[in-house]
């Protein structure tokens, strides 16, 4: 924005009785701005500044807005309207917008004037021109936050409505509409635009064309399902359409919509010839008063009608009024009604719209697109593919056997690690046996002890003492035999040729072992099972002896045909779900595989519809959530 300084134009009232010039010298790149302010001229300029006090309401957050009267060249530039009326300083940027949008005949975005060309301006200028068909346009121009930069489409809409608008009111105005007509179109839609709800937006729409039309009733409807249904009658609250007399303002309604004219009673003199029973019936019903019904549009859609009842006759203004509004009000009009429609209805006529498209003329890529489409759909209908259900897998031993420590004791020397290939009747580990030796050297110190005692006693024939002593000779000679047993166990062997599943003693030579402690694990060579775990939304898919692939982790490039042998008919959690284990044989075991690897294992189930292997997870998940809501 141009600074209130030395190298800024003085800031004037804005007032049409006086000619201002804010001029500037070129070194400063401020611009000469002429206020038009002649007799000739006011009409025109009031019209102007009422367009431009409504779309500066309709547009949220203006800073400033200008009508500019600018040539394609940039030699002359005139302000037929300004808000806020206190502001003649304009910005540079503000007259480049406006040239630009007069040269490329469109509505241009263009960022504000900023200090620091590092920063983002804090404003973004819109320009849109207000007439195409002249090279000497006025072209309206707006200062806005820079948020409104996501928001582009909506306003591009909002300037395209002004600028038939804008237009219609200079139509108007050459034709010699009063000013009191202007005033009257502007302030009811203004008033549609102070209210965001559809509800109060007709309401106070019928409140003032009542006022200020002195009418004694006015009625607003919208066309639903191909026909016109009242929604707002100026001083009713509620609307009760059981009414005779909401029935027939319903009929002069639809009969003016039907028609696509302004339709009255009594009948205009010099008009064409129209239908005007339903106006004819409503006036009848009234005792004698006259009626006017005019069509609401959307662009080329009647989207419904006006119809106004007043004692005495319909003048000119008066139906001139209702025609500018049925052009300026209806986009208001339909935008709040359809902003308020349920997503059902929007997605109806979505869908019918792209119904009319494909059946209808022209629109040969939409065809086009449309049979490729109904084309996929067919083919992923009727064509089968194999189903497989995928599941995370293992390797395990089909017999494990575990190595336990066979009585309390110490390691003394370990031999073999986990993953190590062992035979059968190997030595896997030895336990500490020094104790157990010092004491069977003790035992057998008094089993010689007792012989010689047993020999005396038979020597003397103590026949007594002979019994006692060869008792306890057997007691010695069965802890002997314990001994010996102890003895044995101290060497942990291998019961079958196979690897090593679990157990490292090397880093544990000297500690104690208690009896029953698990110390190996063995597993066979060349005799796996493959362990799955499988879904429970998949499991009643598997059954006995069908067939699949395993791929392991380690061998990514190999797969391992199986055969499902057993379902363990129990669940477990894993990971937030629940599992069931199914357990297969391998065809071919490998030497390079190992218990213990992982990998993905694929089960064959049959052939199937391709578009239920895609979606099957999907409706099931539906069915079940259908399920659970219902009950």
């Amino acid at each position: 924005m141009s600074p209130s300084s030395e190298s800024a134009a003085e800031q004037l009232p804005f007032d049409d009785s006086h000619n201002a010039v804010a001029s500037v010298d070129d070194a400063t790149q401020r611009v000469q701005i002429t206020l038009a302010s002649s007799d000739a001229k006011q009409s025109a300029n009031n019209a102007a500044q009422a367009w431009l006090d409504a779309q500066c309401d309709m547009i949220s957050g203006t800073t400033l807005g200008l009508v500019l009267d600018v040539s394609s060249d940039g030699d002359s530039t005139q302000a037929i309207a300004c808000w806020p009326y206190d502001r003649l300083d304009v910005p540079i940027a503000m007259m480049n917008a406006a040239q630009q949008a007069l040269i490329e005949k469109t509505v241009v975005f263009v960022a504000g004037e900023d200090g620091d060309s590092d920063v983002e301006p804090d404003t973004r200028i819109v320009a849109s021109p207000l007439n195409l068909r002249e090279p000497t346009a006025p072209v309206a121009v707006f200062e806005l936050p820079n948020s409104i930069r996501h928001q582009q489409q909506a306003i591009i809409q909002i300037m395209h409505w002004g600028a038939v608008w804008f237009n219609l009111l200079q139509q108007n105005n050459r034709t010699a509409t009063p000013n009191s007509r202007l005033a009257t179109v502007v302030e009811v839609l203004a008033g549609s635009l102070e209210h965001t709800q559809f509800d109060g937006a007709v309401s106070t729409v019928t409140t003032q064309l009542a006022t200020l039309l002195d009418c004694t009733r006015v009625s607003l409807g919208v066309v639903k399902d191909q026909s016109v249904s009242v929604c707002a009658i100026s001083g009713s609250a509620n609307i009760d359409t059981r009414l005779n007399l909401t029935r027939d303002i319903a009929a002069a309604m639809n009969e003016a919509v039907d028609q696509g004219a302004t339709l009255s009673c009594p009948a205009q003199v010099d008009g064409l010839p129209h239908v005007t029973f339903a106006q004819e019936a409503l006036a009848r019903n009234k005792g004698g008063d006259s009626v006017m019904s005019t069509p609401l549009y959307d662009g080329q859609n009647a989207i419904g009608a006006i119809t106004i009842e007043r004692e005495g006759g319909i003048d000119q203004e008066t139906r001139d009024i209702c025609e500018s509004l049925s052009v300026l009000l209806g986009p208001v009009i339909a935008l709040k009604y359809e902003k308020e429609l349920p997503v059902i209805h929007k997605l109806s006529v979505a869908c019918r719209k792209k119904v009319s498209k494909l059946f209808g003329p022209k629109e040969l890529a939409y065809k086009f697109y449309a049979l490729m489409l109904l084309a996929g759909l067919l083919f992923f209908s009727f064509a089968k593919t194999d189903y497989r259900i995928t599941t995370q897998a293992r390797l395990e031993g089909s017999v494990k056997r575990v190595i336990t420590a066979p009585q309390d004791g110490f390691i003394a020397k370990a031999d073999y690690r986990a993953g190590d290939t062992v035979e059968s009747g190997a030595v896997l580990a030895t336990l500490e046996d020094r104790e157990l030796r010092l004491k069977q050297l003790q035992l057998n110190s008094q089993r010689e002890q007792l012989n010689k005692e047993h020999r005396a006693a038979l020597t003397d024939h103590d026949r007594s003492t002979t019994a006692i002593v060869s008792a306890r000779m057997q007691q010695i000679n069965a802890q002997l035999a314990l001994i010996e047993e102890q003895l044995m166990r101290t060497q942990l062997t291998a019961p079958f040729a196979g690897i090593g599943g679990a157990g490292d003693l090397s880093q544990s030579i000297g500690s104690p072992v208690e009896n029953g402690k698990v110390l190996f694990e063995i597993a066979p060579l060349n005799d796996y099972r493959v362990v799955l775990e499988v879904d429970e939304r998949d499991i009643g898919d598997v059954k006995k002896a069908q067939s699949g692939s395993l791929t392991l982790t380690g061998l990514p490039g190999a797969n391992h045909a199986f055969l499902v042998d057993r379902i363990v008919p129990l669940s477990k959690p894993d990971e937030g779900r629940n599992v069931f284990e199914v357990h297969a044989k391998l065809d071919e075991p490998l030497e390079s595989i190992r218990p213990g690897m992982e990998g993905i294992g694929k089960i064959d189930v049959e052939r199937r519809k391709l578009v239920w292997v895609w979606t099957h997870k999907l409706i099931d998940w539906l069915r079940l959530s259908l399920w659970t809501w219902i009950s």
